[in-house]
């Protein structure tokens, strides 16, 4: 969570109007807003300065020194209304320095690139994208990493490394999690809000009956051609009437539960 939108994210031309060395301390977002048909659009860029290859910022000197057109022209003249924000307030030790140029919330973890599963915080089907390279920071939305894709790279039976069946995994999760049946799913576990979306709130997903896909893969060869077929599929194909009743057929297939049964709507 950023804490100030205006502040701390960027367009592309404001971005590009940066002096390059700066640049290297924003990565894009992906979020409700960006996050369409199952893949992740051009959006906005946010002040991340955190990463194995930034020079860290620890005071208000670094920030002149490494970001001094950034610094000038977007958090100096917001340094009040940053600096009383409740989050920043309650971190901040008695008598220590306010590291008011700070998120509100950055999640540590997101300083590496990391593969992982982004949906919006309020989604629906379509809401749920891939972020391969890793280069995203999930502003007001969720990223989930699956806990199975880790256990595939114990299969030594199988010829593919662990890294394209992670991709594997990944790519047939991001089809299921897009289709009528998980929708379904969702109807049935998470509260809708006032847009419509759901919530994806953990504390509703979690409950949700899911598919371990690495079991698939190295129990039932049948079912393991399924997950590869969902793997096969490219986003643009999610939503599009052809694919989505295939996708849907698919993912019928592998719950084991005929498509007919499934509540989906048309």
């Amino acid at each position: 969570r950023a804490g100030s939108r205006e502040t701390f994210t960027l367009t592309k031309s404001e971005i590009l109007a940066l002096p390059e060395a700066e640049r290297r301390y924003f990565r894009p977002v992906a979020e409700g807003r960006n996050i369409r048909d199952g893949e992740i659009r051009e959006g906005l860029f946010l002040f991340f300065p955190k990463g194995p290859d930034l020079s860290p910022i620890e005071n208000e000197r670094d920030l002149r020194r490494e970001l001094p057109t950034y610094y000038r022209e977007r958090l100096r003249p917001s340094q009040a209304a940053l600096s009383s924000r409740a989050a920043v307030v309650r971190r901040t030790p008695a008598g220590g320095a306010v590291r008011w140029w700070e998120l509100n919330w950055d999640r540590p973890w997101q300083a590496q690139s990391v593969q992982k599963i982004v949906s919006a915080y309020y989604g629906q089907r379509g809401s749920f994208a891939f972020d391969e390279t890793g280069e995203y920071v999930v502003l007001q939305g969720h990223a989930w990493r699956p806990k199975s894709v880790a256990a595939a790279a114990i299969d030594n039976k199988r010829s593919q490394s662990a890294s394209e069946w992670s991709l594997i995994l990944y790519r047939a999760y991001v089809a299921i999690l897009n289709s009528r049946p998980v929708e379904a799913l969702l109807e049935e576990f998470c509260p809708r809000v006032a847009g419509g979306q759901f919530d994806l709130s953990k504390r509703f997903v979690e409950r949700i009956p899911f598919l371990d896909l690495p079991k698939l893969l190295q129990s039932d060869p049948p079912a393991g051609q399924l997950v590869q077929q969902m793997a096969s599929l490219q986003p643009h194909q999610f939503l599009t009437n052809e694919a989505a009743v295939e996708i849907d057929n698919l993912v019928a297939q592998l719950f084991q539960v005929p498509l007919t049964m499934w509540p989906i709507r048309k």
